[in-house]
């Protein structure tokens, strides 16, 4: 199920801070009643609720909150992918890229770099649906964060830690909407 609607989000910082307040308040106020009735949900949301609320600390937000927050919403966009999977945690409809799950629940891309000697997000890189709100969110924030160099710097920074198929045709689609970019891109008369 989806526990937050993304579209009524213009940022990612914005929907990740909800969506740790929405935690946070399951974790205070329904986890004990979730865990008591465990005919409340199916099993696989109680497991995936259970390995997000044992890693919230209580009082106000945090960065680690919002950091849980964002894997949070990765994962719901993931969903759909999560129905074939094999028994050695490979996901069917994306075989071409080596989608595999990991530790924590989401899907990461096992490709030829994994004999390379960079990091292990650039390594087994986060997978990103296309066309979903939360990838539109995560290429505007990079986007912004890169001061709106355009889709070839976006997207060689989106690469460092997320894979996304077709994704310079997916940047692009994203990045004609901005603003800022069209503003400073259009010719006199």
């Amino acid at each position: 199920f989806k526990l937050i609607d993304l579209n009524k989000y213009s940022s990612l910082t914005k929907a990740c801070r909800i969506t740790a307040y929405v935690l946070k308040f399951l974790n205070k106020k329904l986890w004990l009643k979730i865990k008591d009735n465990q005919d409340f949900m199916n099993k696989d949301n109680i497991s995936n609720l259970k390995n997000i609320f044992e890693h919230l600390e209580e009082g106000p937000i945090a960065a680690y909150d919002m950091k849980i927050a964002g894997k949070y919403l990765i994962k719901q966009a993931q969903q759909g992918f999560l129905n074939n999977v094999d028994d050695k945690g490979f996901v069917l409809e994306l075989r071409n890229l080596g989608a595999k799950i990991d530790n924590t629940g989401l899907i990461r891309c096992h490709g030829r770099m994994k004999n390379s000697d960079v990091n292990i997000y650039q390594k087994f890189p986060i997978f990103l649906p296309r066309k979903e709100k939360i990838t539109e969110l995560i290429v505007l924030y990079i986007h912004n964060k890169v001061n709106h160099f355009g889709v070839n710097h976006t997207l060689s920074e989106i690469r460092q830690n997320y894979w996304i198929p077709k994704g310079r045709s997916e940047v692009k689609r994203i990045l004609r909407n901005c603003l800022i970019c069209r503003k400073y891109s259009v010719y006199p008369y």
